[in-house]
């Protein structure tokens, strides 16, 4: 996920290294704020001349606020957030349903919940996927959208929306939209269903306690007839862009009680 790699962590890093000293020096490149890791090595060496002084405790203050800012990135970055919801689904620009059937086709809602491991989770599987599809082996040219053989202009082709209602984390519903393709008559033949677009991207979502952007994916499929309970498979790819409240809040105090022991020992 190298389009994670955010490169405005590397300033702070610098802020560190500057405001410490001969305190102590740390290294950081290419923080991946999407996984938490560092992308190249990083190296801290701890030395033996405080800073003493009004102005030593300046540079302590504003260096500990540098590791702040890195440590809960990293925090963040690292966070599960569950995705979850239901579907619902319109052939041809009909009315939504969370089972419909057009021609032979027949899909319904299994509902979808996934957790991000290292930033992503798939959806596929019984009870967990964008929907179930069955289909029979009644003749028709989904190409068209008519009987196989018929060319008159009202046959216009075939549609199937896809519209996702998230239930966690807090996200506005999403819709696929995907051509069918294809002819079927009895055992011979099949479906294609190509979605366009397949990814949405730049998507926002809040769990209350954090925020972010994920990317949402839905994959092309084919069907063959008498299947039943093919599943319609995806994934999302999440960031966080905002750490959460509480985290910030603990390391404040905690870094409150690193200055103060600097502090003490610096007079002796």
């Amino acid at each position: 996920m190298s389009g994670c790699v955010l490169e405005q962590i590397r300033p702070w890093a610098d802020l560190l290294e500057d405001e410490v000293g001969g305190l102590a020096k740390m290294a950081i490149r290419d923080f991946d704020v999407c996984t938490g890791r560092t992308l190249k090595r990083a190296a801290f060496t701890s030395h033996s001349t405080p800073r003493t002084s009004m102005n030593g405790s300046k540079h302590y203050m504003r260096a500990m606020a540098a590791a702040a800012v890195l440590m809960t990135a990293a925090t963040s970055a690292s966070a599960q957030i569950t995705f979850a919801g239901t579907t619902q689904y319109r052939f041809n620009g009909g009315a939504w349903a969370s089972t419909n059937t057009y021609q032979g086709i027949t899909v319904h809602n299994t509902g979808f919940t996934g957790t991000t491991l290292g930033g992503s989770a798939s959806f596929g599987g019984d009870g967990d996927s964008f929907g179930e599809v069955a289909l029979t082996g009644l003749a028709w040219d989904y190409g068209t959208g008519c009987a196989i053989g018929d060319t008159s202009p009202t046959c216009l082709g075939s549609t199937l929306d896809i519209l996702l209602t998230f239930t966690a984390p807090t996200v506005s519903d999403q819709t696929f939209t995907d051509l069918i393709s294809g002819q079927v008559s009895g055992t011979a033949g099949g479906i294609t269903v190509t979605f366009s677009p397949s990814v949405l991207t730049g998507i926002p979502f809040s769990t209350g306690t954090q925020a972010g952007t994920f990317t949402l994916t839905i994959d092309n499929f084919h069907e063959t007839p008498g299947q039943v309970n093919h599943d319609i498979t995806g994934g999302v790819t999440a960031a966080l862009v905002t750490p959460e409240p509480a985290s910030m809040v603990l390391l404040g105090t905690g870094l409150l009680g690193v200055i103060g022991i600097a502090r003490r020992r610096n007079r002796k």
